[in-house]
């Protein structure tokens, strides 16, 4: 079975959206369904927002500023802070579409090193792969 556009869940959308104004300060919006939602930010009616769901409650909460960081604080309060990243994902990752071999790989490494760029991931991509498929694990013995 494959996924599609409608179907696939790897990804996720978080119906939230933060709005500032000179006047106003800043505010947000956080539409707490799970089903396929839109908001038309006056696209059809310059004067309207228009938020959708193909279905569930019309749960919502408005979270009132006066800042974007206030916003994103009580935004967090209610749903739960994002772990951080781990460390070494924010640092500087080499990628390309192959290494064929090991000793290119340590080459690659050790040039970073000597032009003193910080790296703290090399990628091996796709053609460590059999046939560019994941691998898969080898089943142990039984024991006897």
């Amino acid at each position: 079975m494959g996924f599609d556009r409608g179907t696939d869940p790897i990804y996720k959308s978080i119906p939230f959206y933060i709005a500032t104004g000179d006047k106003a300060g800043a505010y947000g919006l956080f539409l707490d369904n799970t089903f396929r939602s839109g908001f038309d930010f006056a696209h059809r009616d310059p004067e309207t927002v228009a938020i959708s769901a193909d279905g569930g409650p019309i749960d919502y909460y408005i979270i009132a500023g006066p800042t974007v960081p206030d916003v994103v604080r009580r935004y967090t309060d209610l749903t739960g802070k994002a772990p951080l990243p781990p460390r070494w994902g924010m640092g500087y990752q080499q990628s390309r579409y192959s290494y064929m071999t090991a000793t290119e790989v340590r080459d690659i490494a050790a040039r970073l090193r000597s032009e003193r760029i910080p790296s703290d991931v090399i990628w091996l991509d796709i053609d460590f792969q059999d046939r560019n498929r994941p691998s898969r694990p080898t089943p142990r013995p039984s024991p006897t």
